[in-house]
């Protein structure tokens, strides 16, 4: 499915009485990582990370090997009417309202770019088991 759901149950403090609940569907574009639309960008958070992280995460994350990355490379990358660098500070606030620490973010961070790394990952098909 390209859709994913949350669905948060509401209890009565102290009590197991559901008093609501509240459904949240989500598109998840799993082909979007690795094919995107002629025009469109990959996933934002990938853009946010490389403009706007400081010099220690990108050397701890290996962000110079993702500069010239297979899922970064497509038409209109860069955006004229946003800041890449501006939308990463406002995804950290909005990490910070959520109640997330930092080591959490930089765990989160480290699994976008092993997302990202991995999109450079090459395979060779192999014919015969015999062969390496």
């Amino acid at each position: 499915s390209r859709f994913g759901k949350l669905i948060q149950l509401k209890f009565e403090e102290g009590k197991s009485r559901l008093i609501g609940a509240n459904v949240d569907t989500y598109l998840l574009e799993k082909a979007r990582v690795v094919r995107q639309g002629s025009g469109e960008r990959n996933f934002h958070i990938f853009y946010e990370l490389m403009e706007g992280a400081t010099d220690k995460q990108k050397r701890d994350w290996n962000m110079e090997l993702a500069e010239e990355s297979r899922l970064l490379c497509n038409e209109g990358v860069r955006r004229r009417d946003i800041s890449d660098k501006a939308q990463f500070q406002k995804t950290l606030e909005a990490m910070d309202v959520v109640g997330l620490s930092a080591e959490e973010r930089d765990r989160i961070f480290r699994v976008v770019m092993a997302v990202l790394h991995l999109g450079d990952v090459m395979f060779d098909p192999t014919f015969d088991n015999n062969e390496e």
